[in-house]
């Protein structure tokens, strides 16, 4: 199966964004929703398909027709999506990223039974920051602390 990489994703801020989650995160899938990621703009562009994982495998192309949610369903999604301003668009993707930091949290803290507030934020830190930079800028080796 072809794996899709950055330099076919056209909008170079999403290319940005899938090479951070695939280098930090290594994710086994990633899946690229609408049209920006190809290109084109517009809710009537399918997607172009784009799982990726560190495997290899590209997943299943989420175009038109291969999802499970009802077509009238996802219209009006869509729909409302489009009458959202900016502010509120912004406003949901700082709800979302707050939402994915709690998760990430819980599932650190039920990794790691009994942490204290101090390691669980440098543990949820170092998911996303370059473990030199924790060294220097915390003096915390997220490779060198007990479990």
């Amino acid at each position: 199966m072809n794996r899709v990489t950055e330099t076919q994703i056209h909008d170079p801020v999403l290319g940005e964004i899938v090479r951070r989650l695939v280098d930090d995160c290594q994710p086994e899938r990633i899946y690229l929703f609408g049209s920006r990621h190809g290109g084109t703009r517009g809710p009537e562009t399918p997607a172009q398909g784009a799982p990726q994982d560190r495997n290899g495998y590209d997943g299943v192309n989420m175009g038109q027709g291969q999802t499970d949610t009802d077509s009238a369903i996802e219209a009006m999604r869509i729909a409302g999506f489009q009458k959202m301003t900016p502010a509120q668009k912004l406003a949901l993707a700082g709800a979302l990223t707050r939402n994915i930091r709690q998760l990430a949290l819980a599932g650190i803290r039920l990794r790691h039974p009994g942490i204290d507030d101090r390691e669980a934020m440098l543990r949820l830190a170092a998911m996303s920051i370059d473990r030199a930079i924790m060294v220097r800028a915390f003096g915390w080796d997220p490779e060198h602390v007990a479990s």
